[in-house]
């Protein structure tokens, strides 16, 4: 073979080693490399995405950023429930089944979602009401069709009743909130020609609308004379800061210097927490009766476990089978308030702010039973009760 073959394959031989040894280099520069951007990229994108939802990470003391893992678990939510999740599949199944029209259907998913939440989730909340306010709308399509001649059911509007009751309790008799249930009632109404029970809910809402407007109009004012740039939220209140601060004195830890008395009254609280009523209703009624026996029987002290006591009631027996005839909760919740409210005037006048979170409960338990002319009086008593405290507090 010609030396000249020899040389062409040695020359060969070497550039095919060099092209080898530079491909390597490059994959072993490109490894280093990428999982250092991969990382990088990873932990930008996900603080975007939380900086745009949960507002911006919190900074070290170095100045940077927590790591990601912490950021997420920053963000998580807590788990939910068995039943909480069973209660929200009957619910879809509702809302679809009445979507088809399938009432019957709808108003079984329904039920079973309301045992669901009264069994484990509770009965204080805006969900359930909304759960009553499903129910009751099912009944109503149902037996407002074609077929209606051949249902049962004798139209009444308990569910609707119930619901305006929680809206009360949860956001106040003055929030609008409690609006579109307002209006689920006075339909009814007008259905079954109570025209006069219509006309007085339908003054209601428009003081409520009369008194939001006024709060946003307040609120506005404030947020110029401070300065504040517009539209940066501002929190619309229709009752001023003492009333606000009233409600949540009631519902603040009782401490009357009484250890039995804070302890059954402290016993009650976490049973209620529990969904346990029943057993927050006896935790309770000892306290009472504790308190009677160390402060006599028309010591104020015993005005902060009224409440509980009527409100634990209220919720114990919101769906039970003691209601009369016309679907109206047995008087004990009333009861209980009426004495707190008596109590409160005595020691403090008419005018007593601590009287609000009462005539609340009140307003409710009485909108509750249908009497809509007695919860107006009460919520005509609260008004009064703003505006006295206002003209204080200018």
């Amino acid at each position: 073979m010609p030396a000249i073959v020899y040389i062409l394959l040695a020359v060969t031989a070497i550039a095919v080693v060099a092209v080898i040894l530079v491909r390597r280099s490059a994959a072993k520069k490109a490894a280093a490399n990428s999982p250092q951007r991969s990382r990088a990229a990873d932990s930008t994108t996900l603080r975007s995405a939380i900086s745009s939802e949960d507002g911006p990470p919190p900074s070290t003391t170095s100045g940077g950023t927590i790591p990601v893992q912490d950021t997420r678990v920053r963000i998580e939510t807590p788990a939910v429930t068995e039943a909480e999740q069973t209660a929200a599949e009957l619910i879809a199944e509702g809302d679809e089944h009445k979507r088809q029209g399938n009432y019957d259907d709808a108003i079984e998913s329904y039920d079973a979602a309301i045992e669901a939440m009264t069994t484990e989730s509770g009965r204080e909340s805006i969900a359930f009401a909304d759960l009553l306010i499903k129910n009751e709308d099912a009944y109503y399509a149902r037996d407002n069709n074609d077929d209606a001649d051949e249902q049962e059911y004798e139209p009444n509007c308990n569910n609707y009743l119930r619901a305006l009751s929680l809206y009360q309790h949860c956001s106040g008799v003055f929030h609008p909130k409690v609006l579109p249930v307002i209006d689920k009632v006075i339909s009814f109404y007008l259905l079954v020609g109570k025209v006069s029970e219509a006309d007085g809910l339908i003054r209601r809402r428009q003081n409520i609308e009369r008194l939001y407007e006024n709060a946003k109009r307040d609120a506005a004012v404030r947020a110029e004379a401070e300065g504040l740039a517009p539209g940066t939220p501002q929190r619309i209140t229709t009752s001023p800061k003492s009333v606000q601060e009233a409600h949540a004195a009631m519902r603040s830890e009782l401490k009357t210097g009484n250890a039995e008395v804070d302890k059954s009254c402290e016993d009650g609280d976490v049973a209620r927490s529990e969904y346990d009523y029943e057993g927050a209703v006896d935790h309770y009624e000892a306290a009472l009766e504790a308190a009677r026996e160390a402060f006599g029987g028309d010591c104020v002290q015993q005005v902060p476990i009224l409440v509980r006591l009527g409100e634990a009631y209220h919720v114990k027996d919101l769906l039970e089978s003691n209601d009369d005839d016309d679907g109206k909760p047995y008087s004990d919740p009333a009861d209980n308030m009426s004495l707190a409210l008596s109590l409160l005037v005595r020691d403090g006048g008419p005018l007593d702010v601590r009287m609000v979170p009462v005539l609340v409960n009140l307003a409710a338990f009485a909108d509750q039973a249908g009497d809509h002319y007695k919860a107006d009086r009460y919520i005509s008593m609260i008004e009064n009760i703003n505006e006295s405290q206002r003209r204080l507090q200018v």
